[in-house]
């Protein structure tokens, strides 16, 4: 039983810690620009006054960074600011590598924004 305890615990304190953050990168397939936001809440109405606001032209991407265990609400609005579709973003954990999102396969903006998106697959 000892032995046991002792290999768990070796496993365990051998594991490569997480990072504080990795990269999820936008990828604008919409055809049009589009402001990506930051809502400040994960349950926001309108994303009104977002942390902050990043431009995409069309084609472009935007990398933003992600920190493990913390759910993000993000907006992506077009030229004028008008609300276009929604992505909320959870990781429990570290997914092993950066992740990828397609602004064409989020969900469109509703309140509250669906907790499921096809955009990026997160890992449990």
């Amino acid at each position: 039983m000892i032995i046991l305890a002792s290999c768990l615990l070796l496993a365990v304190a051998c594991r490569p810690p997480e990072p504080d953050a990795f990269a999820v990168t936008f990828h604008n397939d919409l055809g049009q620009p589009v402001w990506l936001a930051l809502c400040t809440s994960d349950h926001s109405a309108t994303c009104e006054h977002p942390s902050y606001r990043s431009r995409i032209a069309p084609g472009g991407s935007v990398p933003e960074n992600i920190a493990p265990d913390v759910g993000t609400e993000w907006a992506v609005q077009d030229k004028d600011g008008r609300l276009i579709s929604c992505v909320l973003l959870h990781w429990r954990h570290y997914p092993g590598h950066p992740q990828e999102l397609l602004l064409s396969k989020a969900p469109p903006w509703s309140n509250p924004c669906p907790d499921t998106t096809s955009a990026a697959t997160p890992s449990t």
